[in-house]
């Protein structure tokens, strides 16, 4: 297995490992990952994935309710990918998500 490109610098650490979670399931998908990718709107994503056809995936990480009611940008996204998602810890409530999108429920990985 390749090893998703991740750089998450600007990511907040929780979010990081969501990413990285995501961008490691993804991966045994067949799909490519980079995170925080630029669009040409000048905006940037959490996750940016692209499988063998040429489709691409845009996940939203989403750390909290709070997070996620103060992020309103997410729409803009829809014109740059084929499928879009959001990808939430699993204690967040998601009912507060729309449910004409994509849904990733990562539980917290054990630290060890």
């Amino acid at each position: 297995m390749r090893a998703p490109i991740m750089d998450g610098t600007l990511l907040a650490p929780e979010a990081r490992l969501l990413a990285r979670g995501v961008a490691r399931w993804l991966d045994r998908q067949g799909w490519r990952c980079l995170t925080e990718f630029p669009l040409a709107s000048g905006r940037r994503v959490d996750l940016m994935a692209v499988d063998e056809a040429g489709r691409f995936l845009i996940v939203e990480i989403k750390t909290s309710p709070g997070d996620y009611r103060a992020d309103r940008k997410w729409r803009e996204y829809l014109d740059y990918c084929d499928w879009f998602a959001f990808a939430v810890p699993e204690e967040f409530p998601v009912g507060l998500l729309p449910a004409e999108v994509g849904l990733n429920h990562r539980r917290r990985p054990s630290r060890r």
